[in-house]
């Protein structure tokens, strides 16, 4: 199925500038009324969804195409949350621009980007285009942080986001869209004879529980509460009114 066209998204939505939100124009869907805020927050990965003509699109790829008309192939969020979907918080980048532009992960266990321990002590590698390039060993963490410091901006520039940089820093204090309305359920009459979960649009395939509503594949989740976020937002968002 082909994406959506310029004039289709100027159609569908307003674009608020204090949020980044996009805003319903018409209404497409039984509980979308126009003015509502557009899109759910996908519980996996953090971003913004908006279903449009049985599509899921990623919010912020919608918000850069109604304002430059060409879909980007990778954006990134310059702030780090996903949810600040404000143009000017949007860039485009390569897969490890993006990946230098993140967050402490929660599994360092250094407390500093791109440091880690090897009997006791501490070294540094960064990743750069999908290999691991050996920053060297150290006697301290300090040291240690500001070799990544310094191969971060060699390899990233404006993307580095080092342990102690103000825009980590930043990060304590996250932009926070207005509050979304809550979506309701809505869902098919009728359960399939083969359903072997118990809930509509939901089986179990392969060690995960797996959403499919119209023969579209949504994805597939450890936890079946994390499917049932994504079903009925698909639902809320998709299915046509009934006539």
């Amino acid at each position: 199925m082909p994406k959506l066209t310029y004039t289709e998204v100027r159609d569908f939505f307003h674009y608020d500038h204090a949020t980044g939100n996009l805003i319903w124009r018409k209404k497409v869907a039984k509980k979308i009324t126009p003015g509502d805020v557009a899109g759910h927050r996908d519980p996996v990965n953090g971003y913004v969804l908006i279903g449009v003509n049985y599509q899921l699109y990623r919010a912020h790829h919608l918000v850069w195409f109604w304002h430059h008309g060409e879909w980007a192939k990778q954006l990134d969020h310059k702030n780090t949350n996903k949810m600040d979907n404000r143009i000017e918080n949007l860039r485009e980048a390569t897969s490890s621009q993006n990946g230098a532009n993140q967050r402490l992960n929660v599994r360092n266990t250094s407390g500093v980007k791109g440091v880690h321990f090897r009997h006791g002590h501490p070294y540094a590698t960064i990743r750069v285009e999908g290999r691991t390039i050996w920053l060297g060993d150290f006697n301290t963490v300090a040291e240690a942080a500001e070799a990544y410091r310094l191969a971060a901006i060699k390899y990233f520039g404006e993307f580095a986001r080092p342990s102690g940089s103000p825009e980590a820093k930043a990060d304590e204090t996250p932009f926070r869209p207005i509050d979304r309305k809550p979506y309701e359920r809505h869902a098919p009459d009728k359960m399939h004879i083969t359903n072997t979960s118990g809930e509509q649009g939901i089986s179990w395939d392969r060690g995960r529980w797996r959403v499919v509503i119209k023969g579209r594949h949504y994805g597939r989740f450890e936890d079946i509460e994390q499917a049932k976020l994504v079903r009925d937002a698909v639902w809320a968002e998709l299915m046509p009114k009934k006539k």
